[in-house]
Order: structure tokens, then sequence, then C-alpha cells
């Protein structure tokens, strides 16, 4: 009879989750645009009329409302849906969506990043229960071949060039069990890592 240490198994569901996100395909935006500034975007949040006056900037929601137009998509953020019919849960299925990809945002670190993992596989769950389409804004039925995550560094100063650059185990097993899902499900996953770029002046 072997009897495995429990850094032993520590050590192989580890390497297990390692193996898992490997299969998943990311994307680093240096010098696109998908760089993220916030100067630029209070710019663009005051030529388009969306600025709101206050301490804390929703530069998430204005960065949404930019992506929006580059990625000709349409944006579904802030806007939440009923969960299930006879109960009063809410969710955000997307922040974005286009025929047949949904975006996710999230700006911060990793640990802000698993918010938008457990965001897109909520919404998975949603699809599952409806033959794979879902009621997005303005009625729109979309029927999802990808998820896309936009995730924005806002503090990191090194790109990631692997995916145990992420320091977070935590955010590693969220990826893991959405890639798992998806792929059972026939839908693509690919992250975005976008990075503050300098302040313009």
């Amino acid at each position: 009879m072997v009897i495995c240490s429990r850094s032993q198994y520590t050590r192989a569901y580890i390497d297990r989750i390692s193996e898992d996100v490997n299969h998943v395909k990311f994307t680093n935006h240096i010098n696109d645009n998908l760089c993220f500034n916030k100067n630029n975007l209070l710019n663009f949040a005051i030529q388009t009329g969306i600025h709101v006056n206050q301490e804390n900037q929703p530069y998430e929601s204005y960065f949404n409302k930019q992506l929006e137009n580059i990625l000709s998509a349409i944006c579904q953020h802030p806007d939440t849906k009923l969960f299930e019919e006879g109960y009063n849960f809410k969710f955000e299925p997307c922040d974005l969506f286009t025929d047949d990809t949904l975006y996710f945002v999230k700006i911060g670190e990793p640990s802000d990043f698993a918010l938008a993992l457990d965001q897109a596989y909520l919404t998975l769950q949603k699809l599952k229960s409806s033959n794979k389409c879902i009621e997005l804004k303005d009625g729109k039925i979309v029927s999802p071949e990808n998820f896309k995550l936009i995730l924005v560094f806002d503090k990191r100063k090194t790109y990631v060039e692997k995916w145990l650059d992420i320091k977070s185990l935590n955010f590693l097993i969220h990826l893991s069990e959405l890639r798992n899902n998806l792929s059972l499900s026939g839908i693509n996953l690919h992250i975005d890592f976008c990075y503050e770029t300098k302040q313009s002046p």
C-alpha cells in the first residue's frame, strides 16, 4: 500500500491545475488599442458624454464603452438579468457581446480576475440550461462560440509569459474549472491580458 504525503498530493494537484491552464491561450496587449491608460479613458469619457464628476472614477465602465467601439460589440455592462424565473437572483451575463462572442472585462489583480471567471462560469451554467442561447441587451439572442476575458493589470510591472507567472492559485483553479466546462460545451476560451500604460501628459 502506497501512502502519499500531503505535500505529494498538493504538488500533484497543482501540477494538474497547471497542465489544465496550459491549454488556455492568452495574448499580451502591450502597444495596441487594448492598452489601458486612465488619462486617455477620462478624455474618452468626457468626449462621449459619459463622464461622471466623482472622486472614484468608474474606469471599468469607461473601458467597456471604449471597447464597444474597438471590438464593434454591444456593451451589456452594467445591465443585469434575472438568473431564473421564480427567484430574485440577478447576474450580469457579460460585459460586451457580438453575434458569437461574450466578453468579460475586469481591471485589477488576479484576485479581482477570479470574479470575472466566476461571472463567466455562471453565464455558462445559464447557457447549459437554455439550449446554449442567452437573451442579452435589447432582446438580442446570442448563441456564443467564444468566451473572451479581457483582464487589465493596474499594477503589474512585468508581462505574463506563462501561466505560473500569475502567483494566485485561486485564479488558476477558477481558470481550470472554467476551461474544462467550456470545453465540454464546445465553447472556446481566450484570455487577453492588458497592462496600464504610462500616463500621457
